[in-house]
């Protein structure tokens, strides 16, 4: 990698992340220098070579370690926020960081209704921006059964807001199948968010989830964006990205443009999406505001390298805008391990094959991990991975030597 001397370094938080991590690389394969920031020292994402530096910073003192480096600094230095809670706190404190960095994000008044799950839903009922039927929990009274009436069967439940705690004990959603058990639930999840969102279930596989990646300049329109599809989640159904892949479709981009024009959007975001076939339309599920997606680095693998397009607009080197529509050979992006648990997952229900899971994967691909310029990080996981996997298939077979060994005495 040739690292150019006359533009300014890239500070990319959460690099303890796969975002953080990919938009690391994006950034990297274009000879930008970076300085990383995580949150995890024990992360093996750490073990990259792409930074000059990694800086640890509790989450708390996110602020005070940004400002305290971008005092080390020698000039202002483009910063890439790449988690929810680091845009909050960046967009809550950007006077103070203004300073030090140069950053593109949109009003604070955007930020927060972006990235709240409720005040989006209202945005959208005003808007007519199609969205899931919904219903939105503040206390166990508003989960009495009578409430639940007009909501559809199954349907997932998600923190208005998203925070580690919830993330950590229930994922990125939960699914009910019933009234009945959904209202079990309801005291205990409140214990973990202040407000819960209960949306509608939208069936179908998840290759009907599609996404667009956009980044927003000064104009209307945006001056990258890129539009594709999932193939496989991790968890399945109500999980994030396991495999994505380029896949062009007018409505998708549309709506996106449509919303982040009705909120002067500015800096780097996206929309998901999944269709519904009873409605026959795209609804809208979550929009992803300030930062880079989970999958955003199949964006990069297929020519458009929307981190990199937002650091030259934000250094005065402005470009054209980009974007491609139909590639004949789209390269997927794939995170290994998710995948991998969402195939095995898929092949114990019976609805994939080995066949059926490798045809899914041909074709060129990046993957969120594995890279020859960059080896460290993907040696050290794949190596925790098998011995974890090791230890547990040895204590499984240890206890069961020593249960026939019981029973023979």
């Amino acid at each position: 990698m040739t690292v150019s001397r006359t533009l300014p370094p890239a500070v990319v938080t959460g690099v303890d992340y796969i975002t953080g991590f990919n938009t690391l690389r994006s950034l990297s394969e274009e000879g930008v220098p970076l300085i990383g920031l995580s949150t995890d020292p024990a992360s093996f994402l750490m073990k990259t070579a792409r930074c000059s530096r990694i800086v640890v910073s509790s989450e708390e003192g996110l602020i005070e370690s940004l400002i305290g480096l971008g005092g080390e600094l020698e000039e202002r230095a483009v910063l890439f926020p790449c988690t929810d809670s680091h845009v909050r706190l960046i967009s809550e404190n950007r006077e103070i960081l203004e300073p030090f960095y140069i950053f593109e994000l949109p009003s604070r008044e955007t930020v927060r209704l972006l990235l709240d799950k409720v005040s989006f839903h209202n945005f959208a009922l005003r808007n007519e921006i199609p969205v899931p039927e919904s219903l939105i929990v503040r206390e166990v009274a508003d989960s009495h059964r009578g409430r639940l009436e007009g909501l559809r069967f199954p349907c997932i439940v998600k923190p208005s807001i998203k925070n580690a705690v919830w993330e950590e004990r229930y994922g990125k959603a939960l699914k009910f199948r019933s009234a009945s058990e959904l209202s079990a639930a309801v005291p205990e999840m409140l214990r973990y968010a202040r407000r819960l969102v209960v949306q509608e279930w939208i069936p179908g596989p998840d290759l009907r989830i599609y996404f667009c990646l956009m980044y927003f300049h000064r104009e209307d329109e945006p001056a990258a964006y890129f539009v594709g599809r999932k193939i496989r989640q991790w968890p399945p159904e109500i999980g994030s990205t396991a495999v994505a892949e380029g896949r062009f479709n007018r409505s998708v981009l549309s709506e996106s443009i449509r919303i982040f024009r009705k909120t002067g959007y500015r800096g780097i975001g996206s929309v998901e999406y999944k269709y519904d076939r009873r409605r026959g339309l795209f609804l809208v599920m979550e929009p992803t505001v300030g930062r880079p997606n989970l999958q955003s680095y199949v964006a990069t693998a297929n020519g458009i390298n929307i981190p990199y397009i937002a650091f030259c607009n934000m250094v005065g080197r402005e470009l054209s805008a980009f974007h491609r529509e139909e590639d004949p050979t789209p390269v997927k992006w794939v995170h290994e391990l998710s995948d991998f648990r969402s195939a095995r997952h898929h092949m114990r229900r019976g609805d994939l094959t080995w066949r059926e899971w490798f045809r899914s994967l041909s074709g060129p691909k990046k993957y969120a991990l594995f890279s020859l310029a960059d080896p460290l990080p993907f040696i050290c996981t794949f190596f925790f991975f098998l011995s974890r996997f090791a230890r547990k298939k040895l204590s499984s077979w240890f206890q069961g030597l020593t249960s026939v060994l019981g029973r023979s005495g």
